[in-house]
């Protein structure tokens, strides 16, 4: 079966401080700075080819705006965001589950043993092991595996 792997053409990611957080996604996780215009900074990783994949931008509640996939195919019926600690998981996975959601799918965003942002990201209580509905057609669950 063969995969198709996509690039997010770009993330929003609301901030309250974005002088503080700019200065963590710039010295912190590396990414480099290719714009600012008013209350937003465009920024991107080292040996992206496109001038942005991040838009970080000042507002009154933290939290994932908008995304844009580019050339990703929403219709599949599991899509898989992976990636090591620190680089954006959460934030990636919020934007295209609201995306889904948006259209019309049913949709669940599920993480295990993680500290909880999905529920700041869409402006409700933090996500615990239940299933909470999060916007209509989206749902989230926070999973704790248990250790046999």
């Amino acid at each position: 079966m063969p995969y198709r792997i996509s690039r997010l053409g770009h993330v929003e990611i609301r901030s309250l401080d974005l002088d503080r957080d700019l200065d963590h996604y710039v010295n912190v996780l590396g990414l480099q700075l290719t714009g600012r215009e008013g209350k937003t900074a465009y920024l991107k990783g080292w040996d992206e080819r496109h001038a942005y994949s991040v838009c970080l931008t000042e507002a009154d509640r933290a939290g994932a705006g908008r995304g844009k996939p580019r050339g990703m195919n929403l219709d599949r019926r599991l899509i898989l965001v992976v990636g090591k600690g620190g680089v954006g998981r959460s934030t990636v996975a919020a934007a295209i589950a609201g995306q889904c959601a948006a259209q019309g799918k049913k949709t669940l965003l599920y993480e295990t043993s993680a500290n909880d942002r999905f529920g700041d990201y869409f402006g409700k209580p933090p996500v615990g092991d239940t299933l909470s509905q999060l916007a209509p057609n989206l749902w989230a669950v926070n999973a704790t595996p248990r250790r046999t």
